[in-house]
């Protein structure tokens, strides 16, 4: 309802691959994307990827490690991930 796609994969490896498989069935462009991830892992395959990371702090590993790898965005609460959310979209949303 909010968003226009959503992926999420499994593997543990391949993550920035899986990036731009995305980006290009898709015909997205970097700026168009948002990474939502909890690891060390999903950072470095973002920036490999070319797209923005939001690191959330309520994951694996800790606010202290994630914020040590540079994240675009480090974020403490879904309240916080939210304000990334372009306003056309926020107007849209209206939580339960």
């Amino acid at each position: 309802e909010h968003f226009d796609f959503i992926s999420s994969t499994s593997r543990l490896t391949g993550k920035s691959a899986h990036l731009r498989a995305i980006r290009k069935t898709f015909s997205l462009h970097a700026e168009e994307m948002l990474y939502v991830g909890d690891e060390i892992r999903d950072i470095k395959a973002s920036k490999k990827a070319g797209i923005d990371m939001a690191a959330v702090t309520w994951g694996f590993n800790s606010s202290e490690s994630l914020t040590a790898e540079s994240p675009a965005h480090l974020i403490n609460s879904p309240a916080e991930l939210l304000k990334l959310v372009p306003a056309s979209l926020k107007q849209e949303f209206k939580p339960d």
